[in-house]
């Protein structure tokens, strides 16, 4: 009933201090699909926040953990009213659950992940964009273009730098013009 990842990973949730405010079932909700996910793929599961002091040392302690070896953070949390942190097999459909609104995709669903992701999708409706059903991009336009990806501070730099871009090829362009009618007057002195 699960894929596990041939490689270790972890989701992190990276913004506890926005989630902490959600309603409650909200973040319930949340908390279970993203259990399942953990559990599914075979993953690590931790929220975490950097305007949050105890958050910052359990991030370093798991990438160091991966990276270098060093003692897995321990701990189990899956209380959704707190960050949660959940380490591989550690946790198990029986506790996790069902998801919300199960009885109307039992029949439909052709595997728990497709039960879970129609249950989310039905109490989360996704934002309609560019993407098709399979979350490919269904136009072969720019997704700097499309508003779904919309990103102003990355917008802003992305546009400085192609006014830099768009100077640097003006300034290139004139500088050969003028060495091409240089070289042209030198030869035509030259031929004298």
């Amino acid at each position: 009933m699960c894929t596990p990842c041939l490689l270790p990973i972890t989701i992190v949730a990276s913004k506890y201090d926005e989630f902490q405010n959600f309603e409650s079932e909200k973040r319930r909700h949340l908390c279970q699909y993203l259990r399942f996910l953990a559990y599914f793929y075979g993953a690590n599961l931790m929220m975490y926040s950097s305007k949050m002091e105890q958050f910052p040392k359990l991030v370093k302690n798991m990438t160091s953990h991966f990276a270098f070896g060093t003692v897995c953070p321990q701990g189990y949390m899956v209380d959704h009213n707190k960050p949660m942190f959940v380490k591989c097999g550690f946790d198990n459909f029986e506790s996790i659950g069902m998801p919300p609104s199960a009885e109307n995709f039992m029949g439909t669903a052709s595997s728990p992940y497709h039960m879970w992701k129609d249950s989310f999708v039905s109490l989360y409706p996704q934002k309609s964009g560019t993407l098709d059903h399979d979350g490919q991009n269904s136009s072969k336009s720019d997704p700097m273009t499309d508003p779904t990806f919309r990103e102003p501070n990355i917008d802003n730099l992305v546009e400085m730098k192609r006014k830099e871009l768009e100077n640097h090829i003006r300034q290139k362009r004139d500088r050969e013009a003028a060495e091409a009618r240089a070289a042209e007057r030198i030869s035509k002195i030259n031929m004298r």
